[in-house]
């Protein structure tokens, strides 16, 4: 699974299909030169380039895997208890706009009133799956133009639809979950 984008790289960890770290597996921008390999602990860091925007992950014994990275924002999923999810959100946003950053929140409906930042998104109500899986896409891509730099957003369900949410955020997040 890859990848987190920042400003200037693309970093992020690659895993198997049942979430072992996969050390030493090829990332590289397609159609060039440009890559490098994970470390001990699946990790890896890359320079955008102008060229392209999709990266390939190859590993022996295993399909290739391009993704298109789209954000320039780095994405971090909270989970946890939703006033603890709130707080520590909130926490990190402040800290990030006090560095400069521009900072977008991803929450649901019932959360948004509390939460602090410079782009604030609503996915919808956290009951409602289709709803969220719906929006989640469009509210990165707002982010993208807004060019928001650090990304915040509420864990999700893991049953159902839930399970491809999460998996979508897991992807673009780059597996980057702090648990509160």
């Amino acid at each position: 699974s890859v990848c987190a984008s920042h400003a200037a790289r693309v970093s992020g960890i690659v895993l198997s299909d049942d979430g072992q770290v996969l050390i030493g597996a090829n990332v590289y921008w397609a159609n060039t030169g440009n890559g490098t390999i994970t470390d001990l602990d699946g990790r890896f860091s890359l320079q955008t380039i102008s060229e392209t925007n999709k990266l390939v992950c190859s590993y022996m014994g295993y399909h290739n895997d391009t993704t298109i990275v789209h954000g320039k924002g780095e994405l971090t999923i909270v989970s946890g208890e939703r006033e603890a999810v709130v707080e520590r959100m909130n926490e990190l946003a402040k800290q990030g706009m006090l560095k400069g950053e521009k900072v977008g929140i991803i929450g649901t409906e019932e959360n948004i009133p509390f939460y602090c930042g410079d782009s604030i998104k609503s996915v919808g109500k956290r009951d409602d799956e289709v709803s969220i899986a719906k929006r989640l896409y469009r509210i990165l891509r707002e982010f993208d133009d807004e060019n928001v730099t650090l990304i915040y957003s509420e864990a999700f369900s893991t049953g159902g639809m839930g399970q491809a949410i999460m998996n979508r955020l897991l992807k673009a997040a780059g597996h980057q979950v702090l648990h509160v």
